[in-house]
């Protein structure tokens, strides 16, 4: 029994050299065929030496944003007759980029000239008749002072000194 034994190992042992050399015999021409261990040919065109422009094409998605944003309030309303820039457009300070019909603020500045006009006559009338009040209350001050020196005196009525009180009350009020 130990001989059936030992020849059933030494079977075994067999079999596992057969195949371990079966292997190593599979891989020695897998590596020749080039199935294995291979490294992948690089594909490239040739072509004769000439000039030529490179483009190289990027594409991209995202939000462009200007360097500086700037928001644009005239000073005056109205219909925009003329633009002379286009959205994108590099400008300088100072530069007139639209060019507003002028038809409603001529004439908004025509009516304002026009009232300031007015209030600057409002004004002179109102310093003549300043002028005018205070040569009346001076006047009706020294009436008063006269009168009342000479009602004092026994010149004059009372009803004179008291019309004289009245008309300078008056002054002082107006």
């Amino acid at each position: 029994m130990a001989k059936q034994q030992k020849r059933k190992s030494n079977k075994l042992v067999y079999y596992l050299i057969g195949g371990l050399i079966f292997i190593i015999l599979l891989l020695v021409v897998a590596k020749s065929a080039g199935w294995i261990g291979k490294t992948k040919e690089l594909e490239v065109e040739l072509s004769k030496v000439k000039r030529t422009t490179i483009v190289e094409k990027v594409s991209a998605s995202g939000t462009v944003q200007p360097v500086t944003e700037v928001k644009l309030a005239p000073e005056v309303s109205g219909e925009i007759i003329e633009l002379n820039v286009e959205d994108g457009d590099s400008v300088k300070a100072g530069a007139i980029l639209v060019k507003i019909r002028p038809d409603v603020w001529m004439s908004q500045l025509e009516r304002s000239e026009a009232g300031l006009s007015q209030q600057r006559a409002n004004l002179e009338s109102s310093k003549a008749a300043l002028a005018r009040a205070e040569a009346t209350y001076t006047r009706a001050e020294q009436d008063y002072k006269r009168q009342e020196r000479l009602f004092n005196e026994k010149v004059i009525a009372e009803s004179d000194w008291q019309l004289a009180q009245q008309n300078y009350k008056i002054a002082q009020n107006d």
